[in-house]
């Protein structure tokens, strides 16, 4: 399957992806999404791995939840406070650079924030964006 552009989701959700608050849409009709992401680092030294950090990440409610995994030796352990994005307040960034292959930026609709994510595969990312901004 062919993963559609960040415009192409929001001409075909149509009415969905917000632009402010006022325009959101039904979240309650929101579609459940779990699964583990890589967050881009920005703060960073010129040549560490920006895709470094993993997220397990989950759609609930009209959040985002976030929570970091880390790994002790060879056990995989889930950081104990979770970040959770109140969806209103993002919107998918337009810029080509931030919402191509496997990645997919959004950005804080009042202050301009931009966090980027990326997953294993092109059509897991295409799988985040209507979840991310139903329509």
């Amino acid at each position: 399957a062919v993963r559609p552009s960040c415009s192409q989701v929001r001409s075909e959700e149509g009415r969905g992806v917000p632009r402010s608050r006022g325009a959101a849409g039904s979240f309650h009709q929101m579609k459940r999404r779990s699964g583990l992401l890589a967050r881009k680092e920005q703060s960073r030294t010129l040549f560490s791995d920006p895709w470094k950090t993993f997220y397990q990440c989950s759609i609930e409610g009209t959040n985002m939840v976030l929570t970091e995994v880390g790994k002790v030796g060879d056990t995989v352990v889930l950081a104990e406070k979770d970040e959770r994005l109140t969806l209103f307040q993002w919107a998918i960034s337009d810029a080509p650079k931030d919402c191509r292959g496997n990645k997919f930026t959004l950005v804080h609709v009042t202050d301009g924030v931009k966090e980027s994510f990326r997953a294993e595969s092109e059509v897991e990312a295409a799988q985040w964006l209507p979840a991310t901004h139903p329509g």
